[in-house]
């Protein structure tokens, strides 16, 4: 064969472009079939062919947990964004809105095996175009800072080791701010008419009133604060109720109560609905008459009647 020949790709057997080729160990790869392996996989050229066949049937099979999956937490952006299912207590890392087109690999949180806060960082001078036009450094220099903050997810896995998702949707920029302009001459004294005011000069110096320290910037607390939430979330999972749990959770409860210890109102009513004791009648002990009232005598016999 030709150096330039086509070759059939070892997966599906179609031809394979003259630019299509993935290799593999021990065969090659079209680029549709490659499409389908995990994003998270970067050992293609040391897989073989038998290796990849099994990666698409995990692949096919991870489609029906993606089906399954309901997010009920998420951090991050469209862009990248960790998604946790409480109910199941999976999670898996997003690059779409579209998670049945992207199929993306879904795992246990029992899987996590550490996870670690990464921070970004870089710096550049900050210029100003000066009177010829060239851009020259402020005097005295500062410095625009950039930041992108990722968690790494290390996890046990048969075809990667780590996922990264990024928190922040754009780049956290913090520019030092200018130090502000030395105060001009300060006159003191009386401006009384007829005397002199007496002045004198502050030293001309930059006024800074404390030293800047960039990761006190608002955006980059939230960002590193919510970073260590979703390490210690991933270290230490504790799931959390969806609201169809806390609504079945609180009606068991309200039932309990309910059983065991009624409400004032529930026997209040329970007593009102009560008959009430008959009243108690006295008869005469010699002729039987029915006597409606207290008396010493009997209105029929005329029987003297007891206490």
């Amino acid at each position: 064969m030709g150096l330039f020949d086509r070759k059939n790709c070892d997966i599906c057997g179609n031809k394979i472009g003259m630019l299509g080729n993935r290799k593999l160990e021990d065969g090659n790869l079209c680029k549709d079939c490659a499409a389908k392996l995990s994003p998270h996989f970067s050992e293609r050229r040391h897989a073989t062919v038998n290796e990849i066949r099994q990666q698409l049937l995990y692949r096919e099979a991870n489609k029906r947990d993606v089906a399954a999956f309901t997010t009920t937490r998420s951090w991050g952006s469209l862009s990248s964004m960790l998604r946790i299912d409480d109910n199941t207590g999976r999670f898996t890392v997003t690059t779409t809105r579209d998670m049945i087109e992207e199929n993306p690999d879904i795992l246990p949180l029992s899987d996590v095996t550490n996870a670690v806060l990464d921070i970004s960082e870089s710096r550049s001078e900050i210029t100003h175009r000066g009177p010829d036009g060239r851009m020259i450094p402020d005097d005295p220099p500062r410095y625009s800072y950039r930041y992108d903050f990722y968690v790494r997810i290390y996890v046990n896995h048969p075809y990667f080791d780590d996922l990264r998702v990024r928190l922040n949707p754009s780049t956290v920029k913090v520019d030092e701010p200018a130090m502000t302009p030395p105060p001009g001459p300060m006159a003191v004294g009386r401006n009384a008419p007829g005397r002199p005011v007496v002045s004198r000069t502050v030293v001309n110096a930059a006024v800074r009133p404390r030293p800047f320290n960039p990761h006190e910037d608002p955006e980059y607390v939230r960002f590193a604060a919510m970073g260590d939430e979703v390490v210690d979330m991933l270290k230490n999972p504790v799931p959390q109720q969806t609201f169809v749990q806390q609504a079945a959770q609180n009606l068991m409860q309200n039932i309990a109560r309910a059983i065991i210890r009624p409400s004032d109102e529930a026997a209040q009513d329970e007593a009102a609905q009560e008959p009430a004791p008959a009243p108690a009648f006295k008869f005469c002990p010699n002729c039987g008459q029915k006597l409606d009232g207290p008396s010493r005598f009997c209105p029929n016999c005329g029987q003297k009647l007891g206490d």
